[in-house]
């Protein structure tokens, strides 16, 4: 752990087994001013209208693989859609610019999080990036510190975030899947490999996929928003940590989009029983023009299917959408059946960590939050 890290109010170990969230330390003293940057560097909260110089940065210097092959491509829209949902006021986007150009991110909305038994308060936080030439400057722990400082003005004490290093103890430990759609293109750009004693014709044959669904799902539409949220409530509450939102948050977080794909399957009493959506974000293959098209599962919610027959169907869907790759992880039910469906695990880790609250481990099919 580094020093930064030992001397913030976070979990150093496993001791708390209480079904009730602490917090560690109560935050007095509020620093009223920025912290100070050095020469030439200076604070910028950045809007709506800075999206495409942040898409710009991010798809520069934000998430890649550990061997450097592949890095996420964010579009505007994605980034509006996660940066600025309703009811965020509170949100806090932050920026640090040198001589105008964007050098390092870091934001947070305002989440009403149901963990164990209660409701609270916290910040969920995203998109902590530095400027790849800039990393031996310690940037970002002053980013990390000034958007805690503002938070605490606004009476966010506590926040979660997640990483792909364990720099403390984490609340939950998440890993990434995948199954393949276009094997062709995956092993060409080395996104996969050929298992031993396995052929690629055999491997195509192998993940080989139905041309239709196996169930009559339909993308949903206005008509269903007001059943599919009644079902979003009832289900969720079976997680030990999920986000509690509203009515207008829910259709933000779910309305079918270019990016985001949401389908129900209806009964013949109009109500939506199960939910189906996941959401594409293509990685660039790093020093080529290539791209590997990927969705990742967003939420998948079942009341008359099964968790298994609900993926099989967003295989299929995805497939027929032309995408090269489906991810997923191994959180909620998805965790108890990735392997049965011949899902590959990936070397991509997620760390789920909670700032200023201790509480107990949270099982992976019992963690109801997915980050984006």
């Amino acid at each position: 752990m580094s020093r930064f890290w030992f001397r913030q109010p976070i979990m150093k170990t496993f001791k708390d087994e209480s079904p009730f969230p602490k917090r560690i330390k109560e935050i007095k003293d509020i620093k009223k001013d920025s912290y100070k940057l050095p020469e030439d560097f200076y604070w910028y909260d950045f809007n709506i209208e800075d999206l495409p110089v942040i898409k710009k940065f991010l798809n520069l210097y934000y998430i890649e693989d550990l061997d450097s092959i592949f890095r996420l491509q964010y579009s505007v829209d994605q980034l509006k859609w996660w940066l600025f949902p309703p009811d965020s006021k509170d949100a806090t986007h932050l920026a640090i610019k040198y001589k105008n150009t964007f050098v390092g991110t870091i934001s947070a909305i305002p989440g009403n999080m149901k963990l164990f038994l209660n409701n609270y308060k916290m910040g969920i936080v995203n998109f902590l990036c530095v400027h790849g030439s800039m990393r031996n400057m310690r940037l970002a722990p002053v980013l990390i510190k000034e958007l805690l400082r503002r938070g605490y003005l606004l009476d966010y004490y506590e926040s979660i975030y997640s990483v792909s290093k364990a720099i403390s103890f984490p609340i939950c430990s998440s890993r990434c899947y995948f199954y393949p759609i276009n094997i062709k293109k995956l092993v060409n750009h080395n996104f996969m490999e050929i298992k031993p004693r396995m052929t690629l014709t055999r491997t195509i044959k192998l993940y080989k996929l139905p041309n239709e669904p196996y169930y009559n799902f339909i993308m949903l539409t206005d008509e269903y928003y007001e059943s599919a949220y009644q079902l979003y409530q009832k289900y969720m509450d079976i997680y030990d940590m999920y986000q509690c939102i509203t009515f207008k948050q829910f259709i933000h977080w779910f309305m079918p989009s270019n990016f985001l794909y949401t389908y129900v399957l209806i009964n013949d009493h109009k109500e939506v029983t199960d939910i189906i959506s996941f959401y594409s974000l293509p990685s660039k293959v790093i020093r080529t023009n290539y791209y590997i098209n990927a969705v990742y599962s967003w939420y998948n919610i079942g009341s008359t299917l099964i968790t298994s027959a609900l993926i099989k169907d967003a295989l299929i869907l995805a497939k027929i959408k032309g995408f090269d790759t489906y991810k997923c992880m191994n959180i909620m039910e998805n965790c108890n059946i990735l392997r049965e469906l011949k899902f590959m695990e990936t070397d991509g880790t997620l760390h789920y960590f909670s700032y200023n609250l201790s509480m107990k481990h949270i099982q992976n099919d019992k963690m109801g939050y997915n980050f984006f």
